[in-house]
């Protein structure tokens, strides 16, 4: 068996498990690296970690959608006009 023929079949599998038992298998992933990253870095490193990636997202989400909330328009419009002053 090689290399091409295990990740094959570990693609498949993880086709498979998002297919039939997304709540499952995103909730381990998520999970596992959580505890990695409590162990490797703390948790309050974690956690400024985590918030920032929701953050991002967020105003990721935002972006895609045109839409953007009061609050961030309000900072890039501060910035915005420090920059041009």
């Amino acid at each position: 068996m090689n290399l091409s023929d295990i990740s094959k079949k570990v693609f498949t599998y993880i086709y498979w498990a998002l297919e039939k038992h997304p709540g499952k298998f995103i909730g381990t992933f998520l999970g596992f690296f959580l505890g990695l990253a409590f162990i490797t870095i703390g948790f309050w490193k974690t956690l400024i970690l985590f918030a920032l990636t929701a953050c991002g997202y967020y105003i990721g989400r935002c972006w895609d959608n045109k839409e953007y909330p009061l609050w961030l328009d309000k900072i890039l419009h501060t910035i915005l006009s420090k920059r041009q002053k």
